[in-house]
This record gives C-alpha cells, structure tokens and sequence, in this order.
C-alpha cells in the first residue's frame, strides 16, 4: 500500500474499484487514476471472485503502487466496496467502477469542491458524462443545484449520473448491505441513510468521470431483465426503510416506486407481489394511469414483461 502522505494540504483520496471479470478494460481505468499524478491518494482494486485473466493486471499495476484485494467467490458490488473503504485509509472514498474512468484533473475538481465544504457535507458528486456511443439520457434536468439536503435530494425530480466522493467514516457507518442476497450494490440505502442522518450533497459543475454501462453489467438492461428480482429485493428495502421519508417528502415518487416494483414482480413471475405494491400504489393516487396499466400487464406472462422491459425501460421504469 502506498504510504499517504502527511504534512500536505491536499484531500487524502482513497479511490476504490470493485470489479469482476473485467480484466481486458481495467488497466484503462487504473490509467486513468494513475495519471492523476494527485500525491495523497491510494488505489485499491477489490476483484469480486473473478474467472479471467486478472493476475496479469495484478502483476502489471502491484509494482506502481495499486493494492489488490480478493473475494475468493463472487459475493457483490455491496460487499465489495465494503471491503475497499475498510482496508482504505483515506479521508474521502471515491467509487470508481472499473468500466468507467476519470478524465484529466478530476482529483484536482474533487478536491476544489471539498475544500468549499462544511463538515455537514458528506457526499461530493463528480460531474459524470456516458461514453461516447452510448444512447444519451432522455431526461434533462431542470435545473442545476449544487447542494442538497436530504428532503431536497428526495424531491429531486432528476439525479444526474455522477461519481461520489463520500467521507470515509460516514461510509463506516453506514455501510453498503451485505444480506440482501443480490449482486446490486442498491446504492440509495446508503445514500439516504446519510440524507436522514442530516449530511448535506454536493455536486460540481466540472467532469470528472466518463462511465460506461456494459451490457452484462449489474445495470445494464439485459442482466436486470434476466434478474428482476434484484430490483424487486432492493426496491422492497428502500420502502421499507425510507417509505415514510418519500411520503412525507414526496409522494409521487413512493408511488412510483412501487409501480417500478410491481413490474420487476411481473418480469419475475410473482403475481401477488406485483398486485400488493400496485394496490398500494392505487391507494396513495387513485388517479395514475399507469398503475391501471400495469394491473392489465399483470395479465401477461413474464416472458412477454421481460420482451417489453427495453421498452419501459425508456420511460421510466
């Protein structure tokens, strides 16, 4: 491990990347972070269990200063970012997945904005941009904020892709979940966990970071098509534990939960989930149509949701 630094008034940036078969693009992404030339920062790569050629990366970027660490069998994006921030010893947390990577400076712009922050902030988000090639975003903000707190962060009616920088021991207190049972790391149990603890979010007006959305990655539609249960699980666990903050704040944001939930039922094939969120759905608005239009998918089989998904997928779902 690279030794950090003392005596320095830079940020202290512990960068970590989770990653699983992602051997042939890693080294773009370690580039990337290398070519920071930022001196009071550590990289630390965490391979969740993978099945490739990782140990000639491992080989290629131990010697410059890169830490490895090892699932030995596939555990999650949760667990494993979890394992990264507790080897880590850096002030700030930047997650940086390994598909992804950070242009020219970007340390230099995290660090700017946190320099500009109170101790009531507890994420930095970096200004992110898709790869060149992918399909652009349908939704544009309408506006551009730069900081919110947690009822202002659940009212926002768009959340620009972005990479954050947390503190180190806000994430050890609230940590990534590791009994969900799923692959997806289902990040807003954690950011809103922080929001309710009364930590403020930030965003920068400069790029930091260009992410791709690989199409077997967790996000990606065709692993979510072929696993709608992860959503259904995590989607599940966000009402449950943050239901009365999304009705207190914003109601129609609940309803649209459970609306996405119910069609991630459908996809799986679990009837009775997806009628008991759409009922709850119909009792918060009586009034969506959308609700009415899931109930009628509700009387399609799940390989017909699943043909449908890239499709709902683009409005929203």
């Amino acid at each position: 491990m690279p030794e950090m630094l003392s005596g320095t008034c830079e940020t202290s940036f512990s960068i970590v990347i989770p990653t699983f078969n992602r051997a042939h693009i890693l080294p773009r992404c370690l580039d990337s972070v290398l070519g920071q030339r930022w001196r009071n920062c550590e990289v630390i790569v965490v391979d969740d269990g993978s099945s490739d050629d990782v140990e000639a990366v491992i080989q290629r970027y131990a010697a410059r200063g890169v830490t490895f660490l090892r699932n030995e069998i596939n555990l999650g994006v949760g667990p494993t970012r979890n394992k990264g921030v507790r080897f880590s010893r850096g002030e700030w947390i930047v997650f940086l997945d390994s598909d992804s990577y950070l242009v020219p400076g970007a340390l230099s712009v995290l660090d700017a904005t946190i320099r500009t922050c109170d101790s009531k902030v507890g994420v930095v988000y970096g200004k992110s941009a898709q790869i060149e090639g992918q399909r652009p975003s349908l939704t544009r903000p309408r506006h551009m904020r730069t900081r919110w707190n947690f009822k202002e962060y659940i009212e926002a009616s768009y959340l620009e892709e972005a990479l954050p920088a947390t503190r180190r021991a806000i994430l050890l207190r609230f940590p990534f979940e590791e009994t969900l049972g799923i692959k997806r790391e289902c990040g807003c149990l954690v950011w809103y966990a922080i929001g309710r603890a009364g930590y403020d979010f930030v965003w920068t007006r400069d790029m930091v970071q260009h992410y791709d959305i690989s199409p077997d990655g967790l996000s990606g539609r065709r692993f979510l098509a072929a696993h709608p249960e992860e959503m259904v699980i995590c989607n599940q666990k966000i009402i449950e534990r943050f239901g009365s903050d999304l009705l207190e704040f914003d109601k129609r944001k609940l309803v649209k939960l459970h609306q996405k939930t119910a069609f991630y039922c459908i996809m799986a094939d679990r009837r009775a989930c997806a009628l008991r969120h759409l009922d709850l759905a119909w009792k918060l608005d009586r009034v969506n149509f959308r609700t009415f239009l899931l109930l009628a998918l509700c009387r399609t089989s799940a390989r017909t949701a699943r043909k449908l998904y890239p499709v709902i997928a683009l409005v929203g779902a």
